[in-house]
């Protein structure tokens, strides 16, 4: 028995739906309960149902998702639509909306996959009918009304009539159709039985319900089938058959079945029909049902006493039991034909049978096998099953597109390009016989589309989605793929500026499928690009319809509502701008952006309001529209504290004194709670503001202000613990806190002068009650300030622990929020306490032994003693002595007796001159007598000898090495009237002075120069060699000896000539090598990782080595060693702008001074003990430092030289040193602290020092 029966909960929502489509509940119902074995039932029902149809394609429309729960199927949709159809004046009234996804239509043919066949030749005689039939199902339509303004809810309206009228038409055009039909049913002419099946098929597209026109419809396909086929048998090469009447005869019969199952006609023909097909065990099904059938109706003939008619139908069934028998040994089982599942069973297994015996296949079973087989992926047995398929029926539209399919595939997954373009060639060979085939079908354009998209042929990819979506207009897959390109091409245009194309393209994009919401996200975006926000809003909000979860939609939402929001606030429009923030809100409660525009609307209300209350009429205030715009800020947020002062104020003016305590009590409790948000200085100021209006216009009544000055308390200590009142280093909100104290003085004038009550009752809250009896003697804060008047001294000092309120929390405040371990955050802090709050450092300490805090701060004051950094001097050009010379000087080395310098030029040649610069012959020395050219110069200790040294870079060319290299030359001077004026220079034997020279040529660099004593001069090489000569009589006598001197070690000779200092990163060293001694003393260096030294360098005294070195951080440091044998490092500085090429040391006393430079700014930095100070000099001589130094020496602490082209400057820095150290004395001085004293007095003895 066919499975058409369903469940009893099932039929009775399906009932409820014919009575009601619209109830959207009880389609909810079937899509959840409906299983594979109702599907065929709910599918007879839309086709008997034209109001159900109608609701469940506009279901469709509405979202095709829809399509996914009630998982239509393409064979179900192929079956549906003959009957959409009819509803295509529908369709055109919903153009707006969509559809689902139809598949191609295959005629009248059922779920059955057979082949389709191209349209039969037809009559004449069925013109005027298909004439008709194309007004009705093809070109009906609705006319607009005049204006072009149609509603969907006026045209729905009219639906009802419509229904009406089209299916008057529907009818008489089926029975046209019909009458048509039957008029040639019985003939046998091949043109007749065509125009048969074209007439019915077409009748049945109008109405499908009718089983006996599925029989004659079957019956004429079966006669065609006989005339053109003969038997069904199979066809072999040589002899080719067209079976697929055969089928089209057993689909349109089993489909009679379905509609009138008790028609035993109908179940005898389809008997035939499956016995034809050699289906015997579907033909014994079939027979027994009619033989039921056939009994069934003889016992009702015979109750009926029929007698006659009985027996006739007694033979009747003995024939069909006959048949049965015949059957039943034929086949040996029974499969119902309308339980899929089994007949698909027992196809295959015929088939695969008839594999196994060799017996050929007709062209729909070797297609089945090809399925069968492409499912398995065996790709190559899928291709010989089509090959034959074709053979057999070469307009087989299936089998060339299954062809097609499996070539595609085998040319994508290649890596061969010839053989790839070799299969797409074979692809489009299939799909052009498709195409040929089946011209409307949009099949072949599919697989079209997938190569194409595969080989990123864009254009073509594009041309075959139009193609798709001219033949099937309702096919959302692939306008979804078109939609795609578009919204590709729209969104380019956007990211790169062209917002009109961009709009364009976007917009094609919705045309074609408006149920993606990107689309609509970016057609949003462009619109707020063009300045369109209303119009970004509307795609935006379409875009979040589609998708809730859409970020970049609620995104682009948020900015569309901020812009709207923006504007209408700039134009003062701000219901309009509430309405845009409240929007922004509900999407995102925390957008910050949306609340500030809000929270400024607020802010605008509260200054206009209180703008009325300074500017406006009547007493000097316009109340009433001041308090208008205060209730609409208000409005907005109930307990606003800025408005709540405003109606504070007003309150005041009109008399009102409990409503103004009432508002201004509550403004500063919403202060308080929303410290984060209301910290700043006019809240601050306002509230004591509004404090002192309302203590002046209070009556003396008691406790009328305590619970307003309670709160107004638990603001200021709100406000003091939050709000930091240093930024850096510099005080940001200091007024307000000198103003804060002058409320409290404000305060305590009117409780003592006035006597009034609420000004004592708000100094109570304050813990301030004897603040008026102690400022009274005092009067002027600021003017008293210093006073020599003891009793106004000691009323200063109450006052200040009267205020122990105001200064706990600013002691406070800068000890946790002002960083208070940076020194010069506490100077600052103390010269506003003096400068600003008028107190002195002595008041300072007073107040804060009486501070729970105080000793904390007292503790962070005392640093200041160490703190030896003073603000930068500036030296200029009126204070440095500009020497004019005739040749560019590098060095100066002054003879230890004589006034006589030795001078090493800019051109490396020595002159000497006198201590103020005047040239100097030498009757021995005149240059000629020698090339050298000198890089450094030493006199001996007792002046008679000079010493020169030359290093020279390595030797690159011919002509450098024909020159000499490296030289050391000694001079004796002892004859030289330049020295000894006693001397007679015409006196001197011509050939006895080139005896007073003495030239040694060097392998390589001299690292240093210098005597061991009068008569023995030295020089140590690169390589660490130090070498000595001794020149007794006229000879010269030479020693050698090597010093570990490594190639990256910096070494230093000292003034007198006696000590070298190596420093050794490697070793982590710094040596002392006497070397008029050859003694060694070695000095540890706390070295950390990274640790470079830069410069070393010996005192002017030669006591101990200085040396410059940078640590791996990146600071730098400043050490030196000392007399006991340990290295010192009492600097360490960060300064990014270092030069490293200057670093002088000069001692004077136990100070020792070291000059930097950094930029075009110098700095001395002076150590001694435990103690340091930095002293920033800016040199103002803008020629100097733009023309560039030759060399730089720092004689004394009050010689600095530079070394100029033409020029010598020297720079006496003592007295701005002196003026520093005397500020910073004055400063230390202030302090009553013994550790300040100490320091002031080691400043004291560095400035005699400098003196």
């Amino acid at each position: 028995m066919a499975r058409t029966m369903v469940e009893s909960g099932f039929k009775q929502i399906l009932d409820g739906l014919v009575k009601n489509p619209s109830d959207k509940a009880l389609w909810s119902q079937i899509a959840s309960i409906m299983k594979d074995t109702d599907r065929k039932t709910f599918i007879t029902c839309l086709q008997q149902n034209m109001m159900v149809l109608k609701e469940f394609i506009s279901l469709l429309e509405s979202d095709p998702r829809f399509v996914a729960d009630f998982k239509i199927t393409l064979q179900e949709m192929d079956a549906l639509e003959p009957f959409i159809s009819n509803l295509k004046n529908l369709e055109m009234l919903m153009s707006s909306r969509s559809k689902s996804e139809p598949a191609p239509s295959s005629g009248a043919t059922t779920s059955q996959p057979a082949p389709r066949e191209a349209n039969p030749t037809r009559s004449p005689a069925l013109a005027d009918i298909d004439s008709d039939l194309d007004d009705i199902l093809g070109n009906a339509s609705i006319d607009e009304s005049k204006d072009g303004s149609n509603s969907i809810e006026h045209e729905l309206a009219e639906i009802t009539e419509s229904d009406k009228i089209l299916r008057q038409k529907n009818e008489k055009a089926y029975l046209d159709l019909v009458q048509a039909a039957k008029t040639k049913i019985y003939s046998y002419s091949d043109q007749d039985i065509d125009d048969v099946i074209d007439a019915y098929k077409k009748a049945l597209a109008i109405k499908a319900d009718n089983a006996a026109d599925w029989y004659y419809l079957a019956q004429a396909y079966l006669k065609r089938a006989q005339k053109r086929a003969g038997v069904f048998s199979y066809s072999f090469e040589g002899h080719y058959k067209d079976l697929t009447d055969f089928y089209e005869s057993r689909n349109a019969t089993k489909r009679a079945v379905q509609l009138d199952p008790q028609d035993k006609t109908y179940w005898e023909q389809l008997t035939m029909i499956y016995d034809v097909m050699n289906k015997k065990p579907l033909a014994l099904f079939c027979a027994k049902k009619t033989l039921e059938m056939q009994i069934s109706q003889e016992k009702r003939l015979s109750d009926a006493g029929l007698a006659s008619t009985s027996s006739i139908q007694g033979a009747a069934s003995a024939i069909l039991k006959q048949k049965v028998e015949t059957l039943q040994n034929e086949a040996g089982i029974e499969i119902d034909p309308f339980d899929e599942e089994a007949v698909d069973a027992w196809e295959n297994q015929v088939r695969k049978e008839k594999i196994q015996k060799g017996t050929p296949l007709d062209h729909l079973e070797l297609y089945q096998e090809a399925l069968d087989a492409y499912n398995n992926g065996d790709m190559e047995s899928t291709k010989n099953f089509l090959a034959k398929a074709t053979k057999l029926k070469p307009d087989f539209f299936e089998a060339w597109i299954l062809i097609a399919e499996v070539k595609t595939q085998a040319a994508m997954q290649t890596q061969d390009k010839e053989l790839q373009n070799i299969e797409f060639i074979d692809v489009n060979r299939c799909l052009d016989r498709a195409i040929e085939i089946m011209p409307d079908s949009i099949e072949p354009y599919k697989i079209y589309a997938k190569e194409y998209e595969f080989l990123d042929s864009r254009d073509n990819y594009i041309r075959v989605l139009d193609k798709i979506i001219e033949l099937e207009p309702d096919n959302w897959e692939y306008r979804k793929k078109v939609a795609d390109v578009n919204f590709e091409k729209g969104l380019n245009f956007h990211i790169y500026g062209d917002a009109t194309q961009a709009d364009k393209f976007l917009r094609k994009a919705i045309d074609l499928y408006p149920y993606d919401p990107n689309p609509w996200t970016w057609l949003g975006k462009n619109h707020i690009l063009r300045g369109q926000l209303d119009d970004a809003i509307k795609a935006l909000k379409e875009s979040l319809r589609l998708d809730e979860g859409n970020a970049g939609a609620r995104e682009g939402l948020i900015e569309a509502h901020l812009l709207l929001a923006t504007q209408h606030e700039r134009d003062r429009k701000y219901d309009e701008a509430l309405q845009n923030i409240d929007a922004v809100l509900l999407l995102d409660p925390e957008n910050e952006k949306a609340s500030a525009a809000r929270a400024q609307i607020i802010d605008d209300y509260c200054d206009m309001g209180y703008d009325a209350l300074e500017s406006g009429g009547g007493g000097g205030k316009d109340l009433s529209l001041a308090r208008d715009q205060f209730q609409k800020a208000l409005s907005i947020i109930p307990d606003h504290p800025f408005a709540l002062a405003g109606i504070a104020r007003i309150e005041m003016l009109e008399g009102h004194v409990d409503k103004a305590i009432d508002a201004y009590t509550r403004a500063l409790e919403g202060w308080t709670n929303l410290i984060v948000e209301f910290s700043d200085e006019f809240v601050l100021q306002l509230a004591m503001q509004v404090m002192k209006e309302l203590v002046a216009r209070t009556p003396a009544m008691e406790n009328i202000l305590d619970d307003a000055a309670n709160h107004l308390k638990s603001y200021l200590d709100s406000f003091m613990n939050f709000v930091p009142f240093m930024h850096a280093d510099r005080i940001h909100i200091g007024h307000v806190y000198k103003e804060m104290m002058q409320f409290f003085f404000d305060l305590a004038t009117m409780a003592a002068g006035a006597g009034s009550k609420s000004a004592q009752a708000v100094l109570d809250a304050f813990d301030a009650a004897a603040l008026p009896a102690h400022f009274t003697p005092v009067k002027d804060w600021k003017g008293t300030r210093g006073t020599t008047d003891q009793d106004i001294a000691r009323s200063r000092v109450l006052v200040l622990k009267d205020l122990k309120f105001f200064l706990e929390r600013l002691f406070n405040m800068f000890l946790i929020k002002a960083d208070s371990t940076n020194i010069n955050n506490s100077i600052v802090f103390i010269n506003f306490l003096r400068q600003e709050l008028s107190f002195t450092i002595k008041e300072i300490y007073d107040a804060l032994d009486s501070l729970e805090n105080g000793q904390s701060v007292i503790k962070v004051f005392d640093q200041l003693a160490s703190y030896m950094y003073v603000a930068s001097t500036r030296i200029r050009t009126a204070d440095a002595s500009i020497t004019k010379v005739s040749k560019a000087i590098i060095s100066i080395q002054p003879h230890p007796t004589a006034d006589v310098q030795a001078v090493i030029t800019k051109e490396q040649k020595l002159v000497f001159m006198s201590k103020n610069l005047q040239p100097v012959d030498s009757a021995i020395f005149t240059g000629k007598a020698t090339r050298i050219k000198p890089s450094d110069a030493q006199w001996s200790p007792d002046g008679r000898k000079l010493l020169l040294s030359e290093s020279k870079g390595e030797k690159r060319s011919i002509k450098a090495l024909l020159q000499h290299g490296n030289q050391l030359m000694m001079v004796d001077m002892s004859n030289d009237p330049m020295l000894d004026p006693n001397i007679d220079a015409f006196s001197l034997d011509p050939s006895a002075l080139e005896q007073q020279f003495v030239t040694i040529d060097l392998d390589q660099n001299a690292i240093a120069t210098g005597w061991k004593d009068d008569s023995t001069f030295q020089v140590l090489l690169k390589s660490g060699v130090l070498m000595r000569w001794t020149r007794r009589g006229g000879e010269l006598e030479q020693r050698s000896s090597r010093l570990p001197i490594g190639e990256n070690d910096v070494v230093a000779a000292s003034p007198n000539q006696e000590l070298l200092a190596v420093f050794s990163t490697e070793k982590k060293t710094l040596t002392y090598f006497n070397i008029r001694t050859d003694q060694v003393f070695r000095f540890a260096l706390p070295m950390d990782v990274g640790f470079r030294p830069i410069s070393v360098k010996w005192d002017n005294a030669s006591t101990a080595t200085h040396f410059l070195a940078r640590n791996g951080d990146g600071s730098y440091v400043i050490g030196f060693a000392a007399s006991d044998g340990t290295i010192k490092l009492p600097l360490a500085f960060d300064e990014k702008d270092l030069r490293e090429d200057v670093f002088e040391v000069i001692v004077a006393g136990q100070h020792a001074f070291y000059l930097l430079r950094a930029g075009k700014k110098f700095f001395v930095s002076e150590a001694s003990k435990s103690m340091w100070m930095e002293f920033p000099i800016e040199v103002d001589l803008a020629a100097l430092l733009d023309k560039g130094i030759l060399n730089m020496q720092w004689t004394s602490v009050k010689e600095l030289r530079f070394y100029m082209d033409d020029a010598i400057v020297r720079l006496d820095l003592s007295p701005k040193m002196k003026q520093m150290i005397s500020d910073r004395i004055s400063f230390l001085e202030r302090f009553p602290r013994q550790t300040f004293a100490d320091k002031a007095s080691w400043l004291k003895e560095m400035r005699d020092v400098l003196s």
